[in-house]
């Protein structure tokens, strides 16, 4: 499937996107398998070149997608048609890198530090905070109910209260040891299972829950 860059579920199946070069895919999987079951190319995703799609995340059967360019986009896709049914502007200097929904707004990182609340009207900033480590650069973002999980493109998998950004604790191994870069990526959340593609591909955890 290329280079994939997004994750997302609908309730009954993963969808990828995959990236290549200025072409784009949008995969259903067979969870059990991980094989495509269908898929939509998106030609008139990406405007020009240089532009890159980072983040995917389903939203009341819609799939939106977080662009990341000269002019940074939120893309609403229906996953049917692969038809483009909306864009809004998105905010963050050096651009969007993972994409979630809790059931009523987006949550956008970008990939200096910051973490956004947005509004599904207009895209407009609910909320904004940077990180606790400064110096981390995001790739993906999940949400689960008090959480937020972020893994680094470098570093660590944390996760920050929605609330107000308060660092709840950083993700270990059951061995205690930190997720290795080569196994982080985009993220979501299948129940209380956190789903990571990587490079690695896709790969299942339980983790335990860290907030109250």
């Amino acid at each position: 499937m290329g280079n994939s860059v997004g994750v997302t579920h609908d309730g009954r199946r993963l969808w990828v996107l995959s990236s290549n070069d200025d072409r784009h895919v949008l995969y259903e999987l067979d969870e059990a398998t991980s094989t495509p079951l269908r898929s939509h190319s998106l030609p008139t995703l990406i405007s020009s070149r240089g532009v890159t799609a980072h983040g995917i995340a389903w939203v009341d059967g819609t799939i939106w997608i977080s662009i990341a360019g000269n002019t940074n986009e939120l893309v609403q896709v229906h996953p049917d048609t692969g038809r483009i049914l909306r864009k809004l502007s998105a905010p963050t200097q050096m651009g969007p890198t993972g994409l979630a929904f809790d059931g009523l707004h987006l949550w956008l990182s970008g990939s200096i530090g910051d973490v956004f609340r947005l509004s599904m009207q207009n895209g407009g900033i609910q909320q904004h905070f940077p990180i606790a480590q400064s110096d981390v650069r995001n790739q993906g973002i999940a949400h689960r109910a008090g959480e937020l999980w972020v893994a680094g493109i470098f570093e660590q998998m944390v996760v920050y209260s929605p609330v107000d950004g308060a660092l709840l604790g950083a993700v270990t191994t059951a061995e205690g040891a930190h997720i290795s870069p080569e196994d982080l990526g985009q993220l979501c959340f299948v129940g209380d299972e956190l789903v990571v593609l990587s490079q690695r591909g896709l790969t299942y955890y339980r983790p335990e829950r860290v907030a109250d």
